[in-house]
């Protein structure tokens, strides 16, 4: 199919009809045990919908997750007009990692040109399990080239149904208990037992439950069945479903309102956790975006960049030390750790550098001829030889350190090498090694 007949299949952007969806579902066993039965996407849709909005755990928990790709930067080869339409695609991939659906449907604007647009999950209609749209009363199926549907079969909100609805009927209980608590049941003894004074006192007494007062006879007698228990095993296991739902979406954080306590070990682990589910829904967004422009014969060239946590400071310091007490990294290492492009050697001198060393020679070029030292840093091998010399004090100082069994000896060598050298720089760069030294474990030694 060529570009002209495949544009021809496509229509302007949709107005689709909204579905009952929003109505939602009861959260009942009976319906979470269907659910995970027959895993039908008719039936899950309204209760992912429901404890997304019911329970505020849950749905920051989703936006955590969802979050974490949308917020990523991309490359692409592709023009920047299409931006809008990637960002719709990343989208609806991310419903489908969470709800297990995301469609997209291509459209042409006025000036011709293919976009995509997410279709909301309200507007989706279902027979025999099958998606499908409506238009007024006309029946639109998803197909493509028209439409992309994206589906997973295992949706993350599956895996939180049963602690959801869990969490839920024990808060219900909770909610029964407090307020037996706080209003407690009264039983009246009355003497008259006539239908009249029955019904009297019944209204007293809930006037009295109410904060107001009660009249009562002389032989009258009124009880307060007080509540005796503890709050805190309701408590406990709102705080553990929070805990579970929060290790089903993201992996658990530390920084998450489940991650009370926890060590420096731990959070390194629940970061990484977090980094390899980012990671995956990373591969799995790429893919979807590939796909999509595949659809239209375009070659996008798609990725993620998904960073290192590390903050790019901590990482560069961390270089700057393991050179400091000897390791070597190379500029491919360095390249890698830092997310850099590997930087490209030259041995010329740019034309800048030129103009910053020689700035005296271009005012006085005429009046002042060029000494030794000017005529090497012109040279085109100054940062060659730079280097070698580099190299070789280098070289030196490995010698003199050496032969030294402690900092004190080292320190007294380089002073009686190097007699012109600067104290407190010294005494500053011995301090940075000593450091770095006990910090791994190796004081005194090199």
């Amino acid at each position: 199919m060529n570009k002209k007949e495949f544009l021809s299949t496509l229509r302007p952007k949709g107005t689709y009809t909204q579905t009952d969806l929003s109505l939602y579902s009861s959260l009942s066993a009976g319906v979470i045990k269907t659910i995970l039965i027959y895993k039908k996407l008719s039936d899950s849709l309204p209760i992912f919908a429901l404890i997304e909005d019911k329970d505020t755990s849950v749905g920051s928990e989703v936006e955590t997750r969802v979050s974490g790709i949308e917020n990523k930067y991309y490359t692409h080869k592709v023009d920047e007009t299409y931006n809008t339409s990637i960002d719709e695609i990343i989208s609806a991939a991310m419903e489908a990692v969470i709800y297990g659906i995301g469609i997209i449907e291509l459209s042409v604007d006025d000036q011709n040109n293919i976009i995509f647009t997410k279709i909301d999950k309200e507007k989706l209609f279902f027979e025999d399990n099958v998606p499908y749209l409506k238009s007024g009363k006309t029946k639109i199926n998803i197909i493509e080239p028209r439409f992309l549907l994206f589906e997973r079969k295992k949706p993350i909100l599956r895996k939180v149904l049963w602690i959801v609805y869990a969490k839920h009927f024990v808060l219900s209980h909770y909610m029964k208990f407090a307020e037996f608590l706080g209003v407690p049941p009264i039983v009246a003894n009355v003497e008259d037992s006539s239908d009249e004074t029955l019904t009297a006192v019944g209204d007293s007494i809930r006037g009295l439950k109410s904060g107001g007062y009660t009249v009562l006879g002389k032989q009258d007698l009124l009880k307060v069945l007080e509540g005796r228990g503890s709050q805190a095993d309701f408590l406990k296991f709102v705080q553990y479903a929070d805990s579970e739902i929060a290790k089903s979406i993201n992996g658990s954080t530390l920084t998450s309102n489940t991650g009370t306590t926890g060590s420096y070990a731990q959070a390194n682990i629940h970061a990484e956790t977090k980094r390899e589910i980012t990671a995956r829904d990373a591969k799995y967004v790429t893919g979807c975006v590939k796909r999509a422009f595949k659809l239209i014969d375009i070659d996008i060239d798609f990725a993620l960049l998904i960073e290192k946590d590390k903050d790019l400071l901590q990482r560069a310091n961390i270089i700057k030390i393991a050179s400091e007490i000897g390791f070597e990294m190379t500029d491919t290492d360095i390249s890698k750790e830092l997310d850099l492009p590997l930087k490209t050697k030259t041995t010329k001198i740019s034309q800048n550098f030129k103009k910053i060393i020689n700035k005296r020679l271009a005012i006085n070029a005429k009046k002042t001829p060029m000494d030794n030292i000017d005529k090497a840093l012109e040279s085109e091998d100054f940062l060659t030889v730079l280097e070698k010399n580099e190299i070789k004090i280098k070289k030196e100082l490995e010698k003199i350190l050496l032969k030294a069994e402690s900092f004190e000896e080292a320190f007294s060598a380089l002073i009686e090498a190097y007699p012109d050298v600067d104290m407190n720089e010294l005494e500053d760069t011995f301090t940075s090694v000593m450091i770095s030294s006990e910090l791994l474990g190796a004081e005194n030694e090199f």
